[in-house]
């Protein structure tokens, strides 16, 4: 074992658990009691006691301090499989430092030549990988580098909301092969029934959008999406679905009408009633409150019998009240 493998797992064990995944309260002391463990057997080269120790503690709280362990025992306890496939995990992480990095990549790559592997990817990554039987546990995400028996292995892959993939791999010792496989999300049915029928209508999910058409079903792949529906003169509508594989999902959007702005009018004469006309229409009569005038800019009339005619446009506001106080003058014999 290099100098460098020396110092970094006495560091590594001394320090704990750390950097990894934060672990309970009792996990994180089972790992750090069976790491005691682990060192004591490491510091006596009982490897293989070391190896179990390891093992134990990166179970109970995973970290790459755990892992680093767990290969550089096993690579001493001649486990050379276990050994490469914990380098190649511990390589697949970010946050290694650069010495550790190197070591480990020579580490790996020295073990490559007398092992049997297997290059496993995935189209989406990120499915876990099972060899042979899934009660032997998982053997990592995609990509990674497997180090099997030598032999035919059947290795399957699965991955969540996707079809699964299996195929079989004849290994080789001094041999690297590869398998990849497509793994295509499953599949649902989803119906939006829209009114208006002209509204567009999207479906949202992760940054993406696929338009749909009102009352047409459409595959899509399963999850939750947002749909939302709109078109010009309405409110947007919008409403959730969840896709299930193999099944169909309906959802009716109505779009509302975008409201009209509308504008108040307060209209006096005094001690004379009139009548108020907006745009030639009579609406009220003095002291006149007139709600729900549109906004923009209207003939306003008021008149009462013996006075001369007022007429003037007048601008109305949204949401905004428009005082008119009118002084009507009395209208002379004969006019």
């Amino acid at each position: 074992m290099s100098r460098l493998l020396a110092i970094l797992i006495v560091g590594f064990a001394a320090l704990g658990v750390g950097h990894g995944v934060p672990a309970r309260a009792d996990d994180a002391a089972e790992s750090r009691f069976f790491d005691r463990v682990g060192r004591r057997a490491f510091a006596q080269r009982r490897y293989e006691r070391a190896l179990e120790s390891f093992l134990r503690a990166q179970r109970a709280a995973p970290s790459p301090r755990g892992l680093y362990n767990v290969a550089v025992c096993a690579r001493l306890a001649h486990r050379d499989a276990l050994a490469f496939t914990s380098f190649e995990q511990l390589l697949a992480r970010g946050d290694l430092d650069a010495a550790l990095r190197a070591e480990a990549v020579a580490q790996r790559d020295s073990l490559a030549g007398t092992l049997a592997l297997v290059r496993v990817e995935s189209d989406p990554p990120g499915a876990t990988i099972y060899v042979d039987r899934r009660d032997l546990g998982a053997y990592g995400t995609t990509p990674t580098t497997l180090a099997l028996p030598p032999g035919a292995h059947q290795i399957e892959l699965v991955r969540a909301d996707h079809e699964g993939a299996s195929m079989t791999v004849e290994a080789s010792v001094g041999q690297s092969r590869q398998v990849r496989a497509e793994l295509p999300r499953h599949v649902g049915r989803v119906r939006v029934d829209v009114s208006p029928p002209s509204a567009t209508i999207v479906a949202q999910r992760e940054g993406t959008e696929l338009t749909l058409s009102s009352g047409v079903v459409t595959p899509l792949p399963v999850g939750s999406y947002t749909i939302v529906g709109a078109a010009e003169g309405f409110l947007p509508a919008s409403a959730t679905v969840t896709v299930l594989a193999d099944a169909e999902a309906t959802r009716v959007l109505t779009l509302s009408p975008i409201p009209t702005p509308r504008g108040r009018l307060l209209v006096s004469t005094g001690a004379v009633a009139a009548r108020v006309s907006i745009d030639g229409v009579v609406v009220s009569e003095t002291p006149a409150r007139v709600a729900g005038v549109t906004v923009g800019t209207h003939r306003v009339t008021v008149s009462a019998e013996g006075f001369r005619e007022w007429s003037q446009d007048v601008d109305v506001r949204e949401a905004r009240t428009t005082f008119l106080s009118i002084t009507l003058v009395r209208a002379e014999p004969g006019i």
